[in-house]
């Protein structure tokens, strides 16, 4: 706690005359038992009740709170008043150390910015969509943030997870999956928990849904880029899974995490790499309400110390055991838009692309084909019609198709 002069004060609690301990004890179990979302309620509760006690202390007491942070209030009182300092001071200090942080959150750019690309300065996090089952979540594990997530409460899918790249580390897959308590109740603790910590699930997955399916719990944020148990723990919330083939999940996919993680490695040494990695929701179901993905995409974008683009590139797969089709980030944002059929969607906001000259025949081909489509069903045919071609292009090394006569022969 800060006195008028700008310093820190703080006493120990037995030094406290024993009215002011029995309030202070009681303000430490206000303190202890709340959440994050009241902590701001029990400072107004301690103020308030200073001023009961105003006429005890026969001292005009001034006080002026100010919000630090949406978790942390700040009380200052002239140096005067010392009793006061020493009443304060455990309840700052469990302020300070209880580790208190919301995961559901109203803007990633406000509560967890550092996991997303920011060219230019400009921190660049993927389109949120609008509407209240979609939750972005700054993913906490014992008090610590380790990726992001913006979550589909009504597909029950997450539609991306974004995370910094610090390199490829071997990890061992485990059993033993998390949800998130804030998505059922924001009053809840804001660290992901066991199932059983919770009475009712109805907001996200459970582990039951997989059950007896042909589809693994497939991370967005992936394992292997975890730098210690606690962030490969955080990797295994069924906020980060959707369903995923499984022979895609031991293969095919995790071959495309391969590749993207090698690249940064290669690419962006010395440099800081952001990765996101989404699930475009599909036609089918499990257990009658989780959406099994039709695709799957990541992308990276690499910032070398003056924030300037060094490399960037995006990744598409059908949720099949098939090979991602390899594209620029331009292009991804436009086919992405058709797949979701929410609007104008993109990566890193528009600000990471490095588009090769072939990568613009692409987004001509796309353009030509797909953009005179009036409904969104013959949109997302469209462009899944120009994956194939891009997916066999990729494959057989074919040249970029051209339309012919002015005509599209793509779906």
């Amino acid at each position: 706690m800060f006195d008028g002069k700008g310093e820190l004060q703080f006493a120990a609690v037995s030094t406290l005359p024993p009215t002011f301990a029995s309030l202070s004890k009681f303000l430490t179990k206000l303190v202890v038992y709340s959440n994050c979302s009241s902590l701001m309620k029990t400072t107004t509760v301690s103020i308030y009740t200073l001023r009961l006690y105003k006429d005890f202390m026969k001292e005009r007491i001034i006080n002026k709170t100010t919000a630090l942070s949406s978790a942390v209030t700040e009380v200052w009182v002239p140096r005067h008043v010392p009793s006061i300092m020493k009443l304060f001071t455990p309840v700052l200090l469990l302020l300070a150390l209880s580790g208190c942080s919301s995961e559901v959150v109203h803007d990633f750019k406000d509560k967890c910015p550092e996991f997303f690309a920011n060219p230019k300065g400009d921190v660049s996090p993927p389109t949120v969509f609008p509407g209240p089952n979609y939750k972005p979540i700054c993913q906490v594990r014992e008090n610590e943030p380790e990726y992001a997530t913006l979550y589909d409460m009504d597909k029950k899918i997450p539609v991306y997870s974004a995370y910094k790249f610090k390199g490829w580390v071997p990890c061992t897959r485990k059993d033993k999956w998390y949800i998130e308590p804030q998505l059922e109740n924001s009053n809840n603790d804001p660290n992901m928990e066991l199932e059983s910590s919770l009475s009712q699930i109805h907001n996200q997955a459970v582990n039951s849904d997989y059950d007896k399916s042909s589809y693994a719990r497939g991370h967005l944020a992936s394992i292997y880029i975890a730098q210690t148990n606690r962030c490969s723990d955080a990797t295994f919330t069924l906020t980060n899974a959707a369903p995923r083939d499984i022979s895609s999940d031991r293969v095919q996919w995790k071959r495309t995490e391969r590749i993207v993680a090698e690249a940064l490695d290669r690419k962006c040494k010395g440099n800081v790499g952001y990765v996101v990695t989404g699930a475009v929701p599909g036609s089918r179901v499990l257990r009658n309400h989780v959406s099994i993905p039709s695709h799957f995409w990541t992308a990276y974008c690499c910032l070398d110390s003056n924030l300037h683009v060094r490399a960037s590139r995006g990744y598409i797969a059908f949720n099949e055991n098939i090979p991602s089709v390899e594209m620029s980030v331009s292009m991804m944002d436009r086919i992405l838009t058709d797949l979701y059929g929410h609007g104008n969607f993109t990566v890193f906001h528009g600000q990471c692309d490095q588009s090769t000259p072939v990568d613009l025949k692409w987004i001509k081909l796309q353009t030509e084909c797909c953009q005179h489509k009036v409904l969104d069903a013959s949109k997302k045919r469209c462009v899944e019609g120009i994956l194939d071609l891009m997916y066999e292009s990729q494959v057989f090394h074919h040249k970029v198709p051209l339309t012919r006569d002015g005509k599209c022969h793509v779906a």
